[in-house]
C-alpha cells in the first residue's frame, strides 16, 4: 500500500522446513539460540541471523512475525513504512540527486569489535552499502592486521572502545606510533555506546577522526564515514 507521505510495505519469506514449536517461537529471536540443540550441528549456523535481522527491522520501525507449524514449515514477515520516491523529470537531475547521498561503496574497512552480535549488525549494515570488510576482534588483533598490511589494504578503521586484551583507546594510539606509511592518514572512527563528552576528548587524544554511537543508525554511519574518508 503505497500512499503519501509514505507507504505500507510487507515483507514475507516462507518455507516448508521443519517449522518451528510454539514454544521456541519467540526464543529463536534471540542472540545465539535456536530452536533445539541439535539444530546447529545437523543444519549450521549460530543463532544470531534471526536476532540480527529482528534488530534492523526494529530499526525501520517494524517487528518480525512468525507463523510456523512443527512439521509443515514457518512464514517470517514484517511490515515497515517507508517514504514515496518521486522519480526526477530528467537523468541529469537523478545524477545529482545520487551525487549528493553519502556512499561508503567500494571502501575496505577494518571492523574491531569483540561482541559477535555488534560484529554481524555492523558487518550487514558496511556490505550492503557496498563496502568490503575485514574484522579484527581485539584492539591488539587490529594492530597487527594494520601494521602488516599493504599501504591501499585499509580505507578506514572502525574501532570499538570497550575490548579486552588492549582497548580502542591503545590501538588506536599504537597504530598512530607505528612505522607504517599510513599510520598518521589512515581514519579511525571510535565505535562506542557512551557518547559523552569525556569519552569523545579521549578518542580524539588518541587519535580518532570521530565516533559513531551504538547501537549503529544507518544513515549516521553512510554520514559520518563518507565525511570522514572526504566523500562529502
Amino acid at each position: 500500500v503505497l500512499q503519501e507521505p509514505g507507504g505500507e510495505v510487507c515483507f514475507s519469506v516462507k518455507d516448508t522446513g521443519i517449522g518451528v514449536s510454539p514454544e521456541n517461537q519467540e526464543r529463536i529471536f534471540r542472540s545465539f539460540e535456536q530452536a533445539e540443540r541439535s539444530t546447529g550441528r545437523q543444519y549450521g549456523g549460530t543463532g544470531l541471523g534471526l536476532a540480527i535481522s529482528s534488530r534492523l527491522v526494529r530499526m525501520m520501525g517494524g517487528t518480525i512475525q512468525l507463523d510456523s507449524v512443527p512439521g509443515k514449515g514457518s512464514d517470517f514477515h514484517f511490515t515497515i513504512v517507508l517514504p514515496v520516491s518521486h522519480a526526477p523529470e530528467d537523468t541529469v537531475a537523478a545524477e545529482e540527486i545520487a551525487a549528493e547521498q553519502p556512499t561508503i561503496e567500494g571502501l575496505h574497512i577494518l571492523l574491531v569489535e569483540d561482541n559477535e552480535l555488534n560484529i554481524e549488525i555492523a558487518q550487514s549494515i558496511l556490505e550492503m552499502n557496498g563496502a568490503v570488510v575485514t574484522q579484527a576482534h581485539d584492539g591488539q588483533e587490529a594492530v597487527e592486521r594494520f601494521t602488516a598490511s599493504q599501504p591501499g589494504d585499509f580505507d578506514l578503521i572502525l574501532m570499538d572502545i570497550q575490548m579486552p586484551v588492549m582497548d580502542g583507546f591503545e590501538a588506536t594510539k599504537a597504530i598512530r606510533r607505528s612505522a607504517h606509511p599510513r599510520a598518521a592518514s589512515i581514519p579511525i572512527i571510535a565505535l562506542t555506546a557512551n557518547a559523552f563528552d569525556e569519552d569523545m576528548k579521549r578518542s580524539v587524544e588518541s587519535g580518532m577522526n570521530g565516533h559513531l554511537s551504538k547501537p549503529l543508525d544507518v544513515a549516521q554511519v553512510l554520514q559520518v564515514i563518507s565525511q570522514t574518508v572526504g566523500r562529502a
